[in-house]
């Protein structure tokens, strides 16, 4: 995917949060984790299925989600 802000190719992989816990990390962070760091470990399906792409070059985040409808 190209990043639809400055047009660079993007890395793939998932968006993390540590929202569960944001009472003892406020303010809740929004993490990327390229596909390789996946490779690693076990992720259940519903981690996986946060699709992200980071963009080295303007240091952008996209996240595609379903909404479930």
């Amino acid at each position: 995917m190209n990043c639809p802000y400055c047009g660079a190719p993007m890395k793939s992989g998932r968006i993390d949060t540590n929202a569960v816990l944001h009472i003892i990390h406020y303010p809740a962070d929004i993490i990327f984790e390229p596909d390789d760091c996946m490779d690693k470990r076990k992720v259940s399906r519903a981690f996986a299925k946060r699709e992200g792409w980071y963009c080295d070059s303007c240091k952008k985040i996209v996240g595609i989600f379903n909404t479930g409808l």
